[in-house]
């Protein structure tokens, strides 16, 4: 069976579009499929000329030094700034110093460290219902992991959150900036120089089914506005989409792929 698409890619986020660059640019006949009518994933940047800087609905901060953005910033070339905290943190009607809640983070995420080394391994819940410190510190944790690290605390382990902590300090993790150009620059960056991108990088493609085989793939996308039905096939196909997508099973795989955690 002849077929015109060495690599299919599901997902224009930042993972996807890096992965369509840099195949395109290897000479491989490389389609990439979206469901949204942008690309970007979690990328989602409003320019409002009522507003100095561009405004981050989606991803906003980079965090640390990333040699994957930086060398973006300086190819593009794009404005990066250094982000001086001053967070307020606002508990019961009475406002704590910034460098307060940092300071019981980091005596938690110390004390986790320590508990790894040692050989524990359990949930971030069970590690601090084992533990002494006050509500509100533990309070203050749990939003910290489940916001900044996306998740859930009777889920996420002791070991993995300490081995991104280990991450984000090589990377100086600590420090935060932001892209004067707007975030979606980075995404407008990746896809920009790819001949044919009309060809190349698929809008409104909603993938519902995927059948595969080691040498050979086909896949199965709806339009949304149209609901009309369209198939194309591949030698291979590449998935980045998120997680959650695959865990609710909102694409079809035949036959089933193994379990995803």
């Amino acid at each position: 069976m002849a077929v015109d698409i060495d690599v299919l890619i599901v997902g224009a986020g930042v993972a996807g579009l890096a992965a369509l660059r840099e195949l395109d640019r290897a000479g491989q006949r490389v389609v990439c499929l979206e469901a949204r009518d942008r690309i970007g994933g979690r990328i989602l940047t409003v320019h409002d000329d009522r507003s100095a800087i561009p405004i981050e609905l989606g991803a906003e901060f980079v965090h640390g030094r990333p040699p994957e953005i930086l060398d973006i910033v300086a190819a593009a070339p794009l404005t990066l700034y250094d982000c001086g905290e001053r967070a307020l943190h606002i508990r019961d009607s009475k406002s704590f110093g910034n460098r307060d809640a940092w300071r019981q983070i980091n005596e938690i995420i110390e004390d986790m460290e320590a508990a790894v080394e040692a050989g524990r391994e359990e949930t971030f819940e069970e590690f601090l219902a084992r533990s002494r410190y006050p509500e509100g510190a533990k309070e203050l944790a749990i939003s910290y992991v489940e916001g900044f690290n996306a998740a859930r605390r009777e889920v996420i382990g002791i070991r993995s959150l300490v081995k991104d902590e280990k991450a984000a300090d090589e990377i100086e993790g600590d420090r935060a900036f932001r892209l004067m150009n707007g975030y979606d620059s980075v995404a407008n960056w990746l896809v920009r120089g790819i001949d044919r991108l009309g060809s190349k990088l698929l809008l409104n493609q909603v993938v519902e089914e995927v059948r595969w085989s080691p040498e050979h793939v086909d896949v199965k996308t709806t339009l949304p506005a149209s609901g009309a039905v369209q198939r194309f096939e591949a030698k291979q196909v590449i998935l980045s989409v998120p997680l959650g997508v695959l865990q609710a099973e909102s694409i079809r795989f035949l036959p089933e792929l193994p379990d995803v955690m």
